[in-house]
């Protein structure tokens, strides 16, 4: 079954504003890497969306900081 996730405007600005704030902040050296990071943050929850929390807290978030 495909997943379909749809995002709350809020949610997709917080993560434009995010990706702008780290660039003007420089955090990312390029804007291109800034982007990148917010495709990240969508593709983490695309890929983690229905994996139970508990299973997500314990065994999964440690793993994916250090992908991000």
């Amino acid at each position: 079954m495909e997943k379909i996730i749809v995002y709350s405007d809020s949610f997709e600005y917080y993560i434009h504003d995010l990706v702008f704030i780290l660039y003007n902040e420089d955090y990312f050296g390029f804007e291109d890497s800034a982007i990148e990071y917010g495709e990240k943050i969508y593709q983490y929850i695309f890929e983690n969306i229905d994996k139970p929390t508990q299973e997500f807290h314990q065994k999964n978030i440690k793993s994916s900081v250090k992908n991000i």
